[in-house]
């Protein structure tokens, strides 16, 4: 059976941003914090998330995965909590 590709742009039900640098995200039914680093013009950089090199053009994301963790039981429930509080908002 063919693996399917990671979705580049998450459903907003698989994505809760902390912050400018940092989220959880559902990555093929797993959740995942996702740590994010600026990518500056002519840099070549791995992504973690999408498994391929990158390099800043300037005009696109200036950012990119440079960590990803699995969640555990204890921070699966602080994200679901995040998400129904930002579900309310």
């Amino acid at each position: 059976m063919a693996r399917s590709p990671k979705n580049p742009n998450p459903k907003n039900d698989d994505l809760v941003k902390i912050d400018d640098y940092h989220h959880y995200q559902k990555l093929e039914g797993v959740w995942y914090h996702i740590t994010l680093k600026d990518l500056t013009t002519g840099e070549y950089a791995y992504d973690v998330v999408h498994k391929r090199n990158v390099l800043g053009e300037g005009y696109r994301n200036p950012t990119y995965a440079v960590s990803k963790r699995q969640c555990g039981k204890k921070e699966l429930k602080l994200v679901a909590s995040m998400f129904v509080f930002m579900k309310s908002v």
